[in-house]
């Protein structure tokens, strides 16, 4: 007989590492699953995991990852869908829906107002059957800093492969990082914290809804990340600090890609993000990144800023087959006491939302 409850910390964490594997073709190391979990500081009074037992044998969980985000300005606490896996022996049984319904309820009554995930095409309908709303279809935008690299890892015929080298000096204005416009705007790399949480502060009056971004969240997500190493840009105008980004590096499909995982721009300005998106260019072409890419679907001031460095939105009739659909879908736990729409407010979204980044 299955029974859906929560995690036990004392004897569970072998077993979900276990299904983890099974379930994603990868491990996940203890100390990733503790800063996730165990250290997230945003957890209040629930555990993050529930999970399906036959015969003391976890078969199934759902784990999600806690946040806060801001709304007209009142912080509220949010969930996000992660994580989720059935052993491949005991799928078709229904285990998935039993474990988002034990959530639904588990949360209902909590402090957590809201819950998001960015599921793809497969997953997507189960997404749907509990409530969750579609608000945006997730859309990436990429550039090729190496041609002859994309090109080796993208195709297995030799010519195709030469012809990334063939074709390097027609691609210039594609690939090239052209010279940054606005000579006022000074960036540089940072460590502290505080300097961001400073373009937070600066920031935060939008009338959109995202996800809260004060010293404690920006430590936790990005510094002391077990597992990957980010960077931290800032910008300045004279002495005010007007603008933030924060970017990565490691391997994609035999390459070395660079990805701008998170930013802030006082009052949307396309030239502090140029400015920024410059420096990252040239920073990620220095340390041999193959391709570089971020999200900008819910930036409308900044897609033109991203377009004309030569970025291409992954809806592009030429590349979209390599880019499966996934969804931003969001849904209030319980309606009650929660005045606000976030289905007609408007998002701001970047890759740091969703915890692959």
């Amino acid at each position: 007989m299955t029974t859906i409850r929560m995690f036990d910390e004392n004897r569970d964490v072998d077993d979900f590492l276990e299904l983890f594997r099974i379930s994603y073709g990868k491990p996940m190391s203890k100390i990733c699953f503790e800063w996730k979990y165990m250290k997230n500081p945003f957890r209040i009074n629930i555990h993050p995991i529930v999970v399906a037992a036959e015969n003391n044998r976890l078969i199934g969980a759902r784990a999600v990852l806690f946040s806060s985000m801001m709304v007209k300005g009142t912080i509220f606490y949010t969930t996000q869908g992660t994580d989720g896996m059935v052993h491949p022996a005991f799928r078709r049984r229904g285990i998935n829906l039993e474990l988002r319904r034990f959530c639904q309820e588990l949360y209902r009554e909590s402090q957590y107002k809201l819950h998001y995930g960015f599921p793809n095409e497969m997953s997507v309908g189960n997404n749907l059957r509990t409530g969750g709303q579609p608000i945006y279809k997730t859309i990436s935008h990429w550039k090729v800093l190496n041609p002859y690299e994309v090109f080796y890892a993208a195709f297995q015929n030799p010519i195709l492969r030469k012809s990334g080298v063939v074709l390097s000096p027609f691609l210039r204005h594609k690939t090239g990082v052209p010279k940054v416009r606005n000579q006022n705007v000074t960036v540089k790399e940072v460590g502290d914290m505080v300097i961001l949480e400073d373009v937070y502060n600066r920031w935060k009056n939008v009338n959109k809804i995202y996800t809260t971004r004060d010293a404690q969240y920006l430590n936790w997500r990005f510094k002391s990340h077990p597992e990957k190493e980010y960077h931290f840009l800032v910008a300045n105008v004279g002495p005010e600090v007007k603008g933030y980004f924060v970017i990565n590096q490691g391997d994609f499909r035999g390459m070395r890609r660079g990805t701008i995982v998170d930013y802030l721009v006082v009052d949307d300005d396309p030239n502090i993000f140029e400015s920024l998106l410059n420096y990252s260019l040239n920073m990620f072409k220095a340390r041999n990144c193959a391709l570089v890419d971020t999200w900008v679907f819910t930036q409308k001031w900044a897609q033109p800023v991203v377009e004309d460095y030569g970025f291409i939105s992954s809806r592009n009739v030429f590349i979209r087959r390599r880019f499966p659909d996934s969804y931003f879908l969001a849904s209030l736990w319980s309606e009650q006491n929660f005045p606000y729409d976030i289905y007609s407010t408007e998002w701001y979204i970047t890759p740091s939302d969703w915890d692959i980044y």
